[in-house]
């Protein structure tokens, strides 16, 4: 008996296609990872300058208010001065808004931050955003231990 070869034309070099498929696919996946764990970096320590920020405007308390009554309030206007001077003094150069009534300070940060490898996919830059809120607080509190 005579061994025939068999050759299917038809499926000549469709190994090609297919590999730069799954290469494309495998890239994009590898940027996402490695982009999306720098841009998560980055976004904790936006996060980190926001609540820094905030927490600087909540020690703007009017100290007179609190010296003669004992209540504790807010100066709106030195807790939003202390905020941005906060975030001056850590080179943040995004879009800043900070709002600070006689209860609370509230800092929300936008910034643009460009990607490493998701710029070979066409994503050049993603926003990274941080919102932080802070209250004064003055004096020692009673905390109960559980036993």
């Amino acid at each position: 008996m005579a061994m025939t070869s068999f050759r299917f034309r038809e499926e000549t070099g469709a190994v090609v296609p297919l590999t730069a498929v799954m290469l494309l696919g495998l890239l994009a996946v590898a940027a996402l990872v490695i982009d999306g764990g720098v841009l998560f970096a980055e976004r904790r320590d936006l996060q980190s300058l926001a609540d820094g920020a905030a927490r600087a405007g909540a020690m703007a308390v009017d100290e007179e208010l609190l010296r003669e009554t004992g209540d504790v309030r807010l100066e709106p206007v030195a807790g939003r001065t202390a905020a941005g001077r906060y975030l001056a003094a850590g080179g943040f150069q995004g879009e800043v808004q900070i709002d600070a009534d006689t209860m609370s300070v509230t800092v929300d940060l936008e910034e643009s931050r460009p990607t490493l490898m998701m710029g070979l996919l066409g994503v050049r830059a993603v926003s990274v955003t941080a919102h932080a809120l802070a209250r004064p607080r003055v004096g020692i509190e009673e905390v109960e231990v559980a036993r």
